[in-house]
This record gives C-alpha cells, sequence and structure tokens, in this order.
C-alpha cells in the first residue's frame, strides 16, 4: 500500500503545481457572494486560492468549501480541476478503490478507480411557475333577425349570443431558490490502458486522456501488479 501510495502521489505531484494569489475581493466577486449563507466560503471558492484556502481551513476540520476534511491516508489531493458547471473545483482520488477490470476472462487492459469532486454551488433565487400558450381560441355566434316592409319604409330587428373558449395553456412550474453551499459528486474512472483512453461512470464515449503522464503512472502500478483484481467490464 505505502509503495502504490508512493506512486500515485508521484503521478499527481508531477502533473500540477498551483500558485495561490489571494488578495483584495474584486467589486464582481463581491456582489455575486453578497447573498450566499456563507460569504468567506464563496470567495474562497471562487477566487481560485485552491491552495492556501484549503491549508487555512485544515485546522478547523473543513475544506475551503466548508465540508468535512478526508483522510489524507485514503484520499490522494486535492487537484484543482473545474467542475461540471464550470467553477472551480477540487478532485480527490480513493486510493483503496485501484482495481483492475477483467475483460475477456483474462485483466490487464482495463482498471478503475473512484474520484470525489468537491465544489461551491452559488446562491440562485427561486423563479416563479408561468403559462404558456399552446392553442388558439375560438368564438361562436348565433342569432336570429326579422324585418316587414312598407312601401319604401322598412325595419329590421334580431338578436345574436356569441361564446368564447380561451387558448389552450401549459403551466411551467417555477424552481426553489438555493442558498448554495460546498457541495461534492462521485465518479468511477475505467482507463483503457492500451488506447490511452477513459471514460466515466461507465457510459458515453471513450475519450483521450488528458493528462497521459499521470495516468500512464496508474496503468503502470496496475500492470505491476498493484491493484487488486475486481469486476468483470460491462
Amino acid at each position: 500500500m505505502a509503495k502504490e501510495r508512493f506512486l500515485l502521489s508521484a503521478a499527481f505531484a508531477c502533473c500540477f503545481s498551483h500558485a495561490a494569489v489571494y488578495g483584495q475581493v474584486p467589486d464582481a466577486l463581491h456582489q455575486q457572494c453578497l447573498k450566499a449563507a456563507d460569504y468567506q466560503g464563496c470567495i474562497k471558492a471562487n477566487s481560485g486560492d485552491s491552495g492556501r484556502s484549503s491549508q487555512e481551513s485544515s485546522s478547523s476540520g473543513v475544506d475551503r468549501f466548508g465540508l468535512p476534511l478526508l483522510d489524507k491516508k485514503r484520499f490522494i489531493g486535492p487537484e484543482p480541476i473545474a467542475s461540471r458547471s464550470g467553477t472551480s473545483a477540487d478532485l480527490y482520488t480513493d486510493a483503496k478503490s485501484f482495481r483492475l477490470l477483467k475483460h475477456n476472462g483474462s485483466y490487464g487492459r482495463y482498471m478503475a478507480y473512484e474520484t470525489i469532486v468537491r465544489f461551491y454551488k452559488n446562491p440562485s433565487a427561486e423563479t416563479p411557475g408561468y403559462s404558456v400558450p399552446i392553442g388558439g381560441g375560438s368564438t361562436s355566434c348565433y342569432g336570429s333577425a326579422y324585418g316587414n316592409s312598407f312601401g319604401s319604409f322598412g325595419s329590421a330587428y334580431g338578436s345574436s349570443n356569441c361564446y368564447s373558449t380561451p387558448p389552450t395553456a401549459m403551466y411551467v412550474p417555477g424552481s426553489p431558490g438555493s442558498a448554495g453551499g460546498g457541495m461534492q459528486y462521485t465518479n468511477i474512472a475505467v482507463l483503457d490502458c492500451v488506447d490511452m483512453t477513459y471514460q466515466l461512470n461507465r457510459k458515453g464515449r471513450w475519450s483521450k486522456i488528458s493528462q497521459p503522464g499521470r495516468d500512464a503512472n496508474f496503468c503502470k502500478a496496475a500492470m505491476e501488479g498493484l491493484f487488486p483484481q475486481g469486476e468483470e467490464l460491462r
């Protein structure tokens, strides 16, 4: 396990460096975080100061997003990345989740591991529901008319009634507001150590590995038998 952690930690160390820059809060960021439940957490999460803010928060038992710290003996990281929504996020890799995947009756080509992505979700305002017309209305009229004529003089009279049907409408519900705060989600990464491609959560297309140096080290560790044999690739 110690050798495994050394290889994985070295893989991460060679692939990123982070310069912390945190000074005066820009006005745009200040306005963005005014409605946040945790103003300081919002500022830190959106300032890009991953390294420094994580270190500052460690003494209180929480990370820069206000979430409980993960076990350093198990999780490798944090590595600064972008979340699904494009905001600043931290990636943690579960060192105990590395395993080989069986394919066509043998092990060696595929492996998998799990990650946790932590990020700060900005507050959002409540939006009201509204109606959208999806069909035209109609108006129908009926009635009767009477008249008489005497020479060049005449008269006419009658009555009519009209009924209108309003357009058909579809109601679009609104969405509740959110105070924001620290969030996280998990991923399962599957590596193809021959084609050097990966797939997330066992669905979607295979993509080229963006950091071949790091994941090449993962594959090397797998080929050296450092990881246990796991489930079959499906």
